[in-house]
């Protein structure tokens, strides 16, 4: 079970269902108005005895075609956002040539379309959008300055057409280019806080899938344990108590008891005293310090030759009296863990373990000629367990494969020794 309560969706595809319930909400509004806007004129037409003709009735054109638009929801994102930006380009033309006015609701409209592009449909939109409206105030501007419109007076262009368009420029293009700017910067965050999101997913699986491991190799050495008490310690003590039996019914009987079945009790206890032992350091090695890293390391292989009978070797540099104990207790950790899995899994003929410090630190490699295969051992939990290990050490852990040998290697930094 993931620790966030959430699981996280793809980044584009949240914007994308964000801006597609962005622009239901806008299409919808902005046709209602539209709607009701275009009621209320041809009602003032009606009034003032106007006829109705061609051009009235092509105003009436685009408010069906935003009727289309925010019914076809299927449609492709991009095709209903270009398509309600062209419907603002060609009623900004109707108004322009019904008024011949380059104020009022003329520059808001061009001004505002670039804006509403790149909230619905992304940068590239944008620019696209505001290079239209640019060349729109544009050729407006050129078609009053060299009057092949009829000028209206009282409006803003009557003092200057392209220098009215020019202002708009120089007004138009720093802001649109913040907001570009501010557009791209908060998606940069949206992906890096998604990415930081995702990452501590990933951690947070593989610490529950660590801690499950942890949970299941305790359950597993529990029985383990359970069979070596009951095959091996029980038994010794099971003869034992039979010896001792034996000698009770001498010593009732004024029998002489026999010197060699008090040394068979004094043997069987003493075996099952070193494999209570063994099982002890085995499951519980304590804090290692520095100075017994080395003299535990060759325990443990003694312990691995006699109980898996396969040879074990160790090859250990002394005087390591400046590691932590804590980093000692890691690596003897991992040198357990390497051996044990290679026994379980690549039935080798020897295991090689060798300490020595290296240019980078200190360098503990376990070495086996088993036959596992590479891939399968990067997939197992033991080589995740390893791995956790020496993270929390700040080691540097690789497996390889050198010359038909599985090798697992950790190098971890050892501190400077402290002057006398």
């Amino acid at each position: 079970m993931p620790l966030l309560p959430y699981p996280l969706p793809d980044l584009d595809t949240d914007l994308n269902h964000w801006r597609r319930r962005t622009m239901d909400i806008v299409l919808w509004t902005i046709f209602t108005v539209r709607l009701v806007h275009m009621g209320l004129f041809l009602r003032q037409l009606h009034r003032e005895g106007v006829p109705i003709g061609a051009f009235q009735l092509a105003t009436i054109a685009p408010i069906l075609l935003l009727f289309g638009l925010a019914l076809f929801r299927r449609l492709p994102i991009l095709v209903r956002g270009w398509g309600f930006i062209g419907l603002a380009y060609l009623n900004l033309g109707f108004l322009f040539l019904q008024t011949n006015r380059l104020d009022g609701q003329l520059p808001l409209g061009l001004l505002t379309a670039p804006v509403f592009a790149v909230v619905l449909l992304g940068r590239r939109s944008a620019w696209v959008a505001a290079a239209i409206s640019t060349a729109f105030y544009g050729s407006f501007a050129a078609l009053r300055h060299f009057n092949l419109v009829p000028p209206v007076q009282g409006s803003l262009a009557s003092s200057g057409a392209l220098q009215t368009w020019i202002v708009w420029v120089v007004l138009f293009a720093p802001m649109f280019v913040l907001l570009d700017l501010f557009t791209a910067r908060f998606q940069r965050l949206l992906v890096s806080e998604r990415r930081n999101h995702l990452r501590l997913q990933e951690e947070a699986d593989e610490r529950l899938l660590l801690e499950k491991a942890l949970l299941e190799t305790s359950e597993r050495e529990r029985q383990a344990v359970g069979h070596e008490l009951h095959d091996g310690v029980c038994q010794q003590i099971t003869g034992a108590m039979l010896h001792c039996k034996a000698l009770e019914k001498a010593a009732f009987s004024g029998a002489v008891p026999p010197v060699r079945s008090v040394r068979a009790i004094s043997a069987m206890l003493d075996a099952s005293l070193g494999q209570v032992h063994d099982l002890a350091r085995g499951l519980s090695p304590g804090t290692i310090t520095a100075e017994a890293l080395a003299p535990s390391l060759r325990d443990l292989a003694r312990r691995t030759q006699e109980t898996f009978e396969v040879e074990c070797s160790v090859e250990a540099d002394e005087g390591l009296a400046h590691l932590e104990p804590v980093v000692a207790t890691h690596l003897y950790c991992i040198a357990q863990e390497a051996a044990v899995n290679a026994v379980k899994h690549g039935e080798p003929s020897c295991i090689a373990m060798r300490l020595r410090q290296v240019e980078d630190g200190l360098l503990l490699e376990v070495r086996n000629d088993g036959r596992l295969a590479l891939p399968s051992l990067r997939e197992g939990m033991g080589l995740r367990i390893m791995r956790h290990r020496s993270d929390l050490i700040a080691g540097d852990f690789s497996l390889q494969l050198v010359d038909g040998d599985i090798r697992v290697r950790c190098v971890v930094p050892l501190p400077d020794p402290v002057p006398v």
